[in-house]
């Protein structure tokens, strides 16, 4: 693949970056134990065929050079010294509670932003379960890719594309807080590409701004307020409302977005609290070395100011749900998981006799 220069949205997530707040995607997918069959494999084998996999991606090779034209632009070229190897690693656990330590070390992996000399994305191999099941931890760098694309990307170390009543409430009362920072309002992203067309190059969004009424008391009422919101916004369509503020992306120069965007990162807490993303997998089933895949949770990156990123990937009959959050701003991200998740369960109750 040959030099190609950053998408203006791009360009702006690779200067909005920081330390403390990387930009990058992430997705953790966990994965059953290799069938009798493949019951030979170990963890090396794993790991060699996740790197070919990775290696044969051609965007994943790329990496981001400065420009002397257009001044404070970027682009992404081949790195002429490519080693899949700096990427692609392996970590064993303890296996006692094997999901709740990849979920820490997830978390863990996740505040560490991806090397800028080298393509920018990570990939990680967590085994150590006792009944041969494993993870798999992938990181993309935004500028690299977005929800469609990760997933296109993404896709590409999977056998089968290898080969071819108040929850929200009792939570602020249960740590002495008071009843909200409004209701918050959420930044809902929306890509522009059409379904089923091949992903082009850089990033293509819009957002929706939604009102989250976590002050509601009544769950389906927060629910038929937020998809009223959402109806409102999808008529209106992505290139209206404050929402398309990405668009403006589009419209500036490079050193705009060089110079202005370390200034305008904390800008997005005037818009918006949160960020709450989909991001669409195939519907068929999918598998690694044979393991069938039982469970992906996308993360979404977090922006300067921002409290919450959740993403939800649907796959396999369930909703897979990622929550990225600022430790001092939630610091019991347990109690607010279960909050979401008993919120759920309010909406969709079990049957009964």
């Amino acid at each position: 693949m040959s030099s190609e220069l950053l998408a203006p949205l791009d360009l702006a997530f690779w200067h909005l970056e920081s330390t403390a707040h990387p930009l990058h995607l992430g997705a953790l997918a966990h994965f059953g134990p290799p069938p009798a069959d493949a019951a030979d494999r170990t963890p090396p084998d794993l790991l060699e065929l996740l790197a070919r996999r990775a290696a044969a991606v051609p965007r994943l090779r790329m990496r981001v050079r400065d420009v002397l034209l257009p001044v404070g632009g970027a682009a992404w070229s081949a790195d002429p010294d490519f080693d899949v190897r700096r990427h692609v690693h392996e970590i064993t656990l303890p296996g006692a509670d094997f999901r709740a330590e990849t979920a820490r070390l997830a978390a863990e992996l996740m505040e560490r932003p991806v090397a800028r000399g080298l393509p920018p994305w990570e990939m990680y191999l967590l085994s150590g379960a006792p009944d041969g099941s494993f993870a798999v931890l992938v990181k993309l760098h935004h500028a690299l890719a977005d929800g469609m694309r990760a997933v296109a990307i993404g896709a590409g170390i999977f056998d089968e594309i290898a080969a071819g009543r108040r929850p929200a409430r009792r939570w602020f009362a249960e740590r002495g807080l008071p009843l909200p920072g409004a209701d918050p309002r959420a930044l809902v992203p929306v890509s522009r590409r059409r379904p089923g067309t091949a992903p082009g190059p850089g990033n293509s969004l819009s957002g929706y701004l939604v009102d989250l009424p976590v002050t509601e008391a009544d769950p389906a009422a927060r629910l038929a307020a937020v998809r009223a919101a959402m109806d409102r916004n999808k008529a209106a369509g992505p290139l209206r409302g404050a929402g398309a503020v990405a668009l403006l992306a589009d419209q500036l120069h490079p050193l705009a977005h060089r110079f202005g965007a370390p200034l305008a990162s904390g800008a997005a807490r005037l818009l918006f609290d949160l960020l709450v993303t989909q991001v669409p997998l195939p519907r068929s089933a999918l598998s690694l070395a044979g393991a069938p895949l039982r469970a992906l949770f996308p993360m979404a990156p977090l922006a300067r100011g921002q409290s919450l990123a959740v993403a939800m990937s649907p796959y396999g009959g369930q909703v897979h749900i990622g929550l990225v959050a600022d430790g001092e701003a939630v610091p019991d991200l347990d109690a607010l998981a279960a909050a979401l998740t008993a919120e759920l369960d309010l909406l969709d109750p079990p049957d009964t006799p």
